[in-house]
């Protein structure tokens, strides 16, 4: 089984950048075979590309809602 952990945010947005200190972080474990890491930034293709030829998906964000 394919899993993606996609990242998304802004690293620079405080509360926003929090997917993708998850996936740096995520980077320097030794993670079962299958499982992927991806920093999607704020890129709505990159999240598509990610996706493409897995089994699953794991989407790691945050909102603040005002």
């Amino acid at each position: 089984m394919k899993i993606a952990v996609m990242g998304i945010g802004n690293i620079l947005l405080m509360d926003g950048g929090i997917g993708i200190h998850v996936i740096e972080e995520l980077k320097g474990m030794d993670l079962p075979e299958g499982v992927e890491v991806f920093d999607c930034d704020t890129d709505p293709f990159l999240d598509l590309e990610s996706m493409d030829g897995v089994d699953k998906a794991i989407i790691v964000d945050a909102y603040r809602e005002l």
